[in-house]
């Protein structure tokens, strides 16, 4: 066996000591974030690639919440996460664009420091150091290996002749943005996609039914009542989390039946983008054009009437629209637009839900039909509950029941035209079929929707007789 000579040793291990001293920290980082009632909140920053959920802070007491964080000298952007909606840290003034119309805090750690309180301030006692990670596991089952660097494979047997595809986190939920291959003809189809590493929900979308990955090790809620898969991917930093896109604001009424939303950039940009709830927050699915150049971009764009949030996208930048004053909170520290859309397109002023809603209704078929949708919850302390259906492109914000007598009972009166219509509940944001309506139809999501059956020329009727009118004519 031939030896390494000693002094050839020692000098790597030297080396190794002082590269090794060379990336310690150079300090423990307070960071403290006042919550009181919170149920769980986590710190996200360019100093972990914003993943939301890997930092968890320590409930101190008193409903303050802290975690120390080793950082090595630099300047860092971060976020609080309370309860999965993204927060500023109020306790400090410096902040900086996040490029979604709301701020990122900024914390710098000094050559030389030994501790700090992000924002100033006293950090609790008694608190140790929490280690970033800056590797992540690889990926589940179900998304293989790359097959080149930075490149994730999604694979799915969903049998020879289907039209399969890949919806997720990463393309906004396009059902169709992402077609999935199988050139061999056997059945399983696969897409490859560059990702940044982080964590991303997806489900396959085969022949228009959305399905979990079988093959992923891990899953979260969808909200509708099962389960999006969860892949992880890759080592390294991931690109932050878009924030929650809301509606642009409509400033005028464009051709028959369609909408005009319009952004002033102020001279020429790169790209300028609307993004909203009527194209499933697609950064580059309408775009906005300047035609006699004048820096103000417009897009016509068709659309039911109802409520929408939208943001505009000027040159990868998310913006609240500044001419409209109607707004609501993005989760992410900013504001979504929103636009009430009325009759024919044109843009209304905002209002309170009536208690009889207007939805459209189609040109032929009938002389619309008031239908009473109600819902009496089964616990108590419930804030809101919304209608959403397929006679209001499934917004879960622009119909609200109310209970006017204060009876635990919720209800809103919608005239609908004569048709199938599918609906459900939003009850505090989770979606729920009616339990008083045993009419109902698949919704794609492993679940199923509730049905309405409106004939023609019909009385005033309750969603939940549906059952009843579908047996009697079929």
């Amino acid at each position: 066996m031939r030896h390494r000579p000693l002094l050839s040793s020692l000098a790597v291990l030297l080396a190794g000591i002082v590269l090794a001293a060379g990336s310690l920290p150079a300090a423990d980082v307070t960071f403290v974030h006042r919550a009181p009632g919170a149920k769980e909140v986590t710190l996200a920053g360019s100093f972990n690639g914003w993943k939301a959920f890997d930092l968890a802070l320590k409930d101190t007491g008193g409903g303050v919440w802290a975690v120390v964080v080793p950082l090595d000298e630099g300047t860092y952007e971060y976020k609080f996460v309370v309860d999965g909606a993204w927060r500023q840290d109020p306790t400090n003034p410096d902040g900086k664009d996040d490029g979604y119309g709301g701020q990122n805090s900024v914390v710098v750690v000094p050559a030389g420091a030994a501790k700090l309180t992000a924002g100033g301030g006293e950090a609790p006692a008694g608190l140790k150091a929490t280690p970033v990670a800056t590797a992540v596991a690889a990926a589940p089952a179900g998304t293989l290996a790359g097959t080149t660097a930075g490149t994730t494979v999604f694979s799915h047997n969903a049998g020879k002749g289907a039209a399969c595809f890949l919806a997720g986190e990463f393309n906004g939920w396009n059902p169709t943005a992402d077609r999935m291959e199988d050139p061999d003809g056997d059945g399983t189809f696969t897409k490859a996609l560059t990702l940044a590493p982080g964590r991303y929900m997806y489900k396959f979308v085969v022949d228009g039914n959305w399905l979990a990955d079988p093959a992923a090790t891990e899953s979260a809620e969808d909200g509708f009542g099962g389960k999006n898969s969860v892949a992880v991917v890759g080592t390294g930093v991931a690109a932050a989390k878009p924030a929650a896109a809301v509606a642009p604001a409509a400033v005028a009424t464009a051709a028959a039946g369609k909408t005009r939303f319009s952004f002033d950039a102020g001279g020429k940009v790169g790209g300028c983008f609307l993004a909203g709830e009527f194209n499933s927050w697609n950064p580059t699915g309408q775009g906005l054009t300047d035609p006699d150049g004048d820096g103000v971009y417009t897009a016509d764009v068709e659309l039911a009437p109802g409520r929408y949030m939208y943001k505009f996208v000027v040159d990868g930048n998310w913006k609240q629209d500044p001419q409209n004053p109607e707004a609501v909170d993005d989760g992410f520290g900013g504001k979504n637009s929103v636009i009430t859309v009325g009759a024919g397109g044109a843009a209304v002023a905002p209002a309170p839900a009536p208690v009889s809603t207007p939805v459209p209704a189609p040109a032929a078929g009938g002389a619309p039909v008031d239908v009473t949708f109600t819902y009496t919850p089964v616990i108590s302390g419930v804030q809101n509950v919304f209608l959403a259906g397929s006679f209001n492109g499934w917004s879960d914000a622009a119909l609200r029941l109310t209970d006017p007598e204060n009876d635990g009972t919720y209800s809103a009166v919608v005239p609908l035209a004569p048709g199938n219509h599918q609906y459900k509940f939003v009850v505090d944001g989770n979606w729920q079929q009616d339990p008083g309506n045993a009419a109902v139809e698949s919704d794609g999501f492993g679940g199923n929707n509730s049905l309405v059956v409106v004939k023609a020329g019909a009385a005033p009727l309750k969603a939940a007789e549906s059952a009843a009118v579908r047996a009697a004519t079929g």
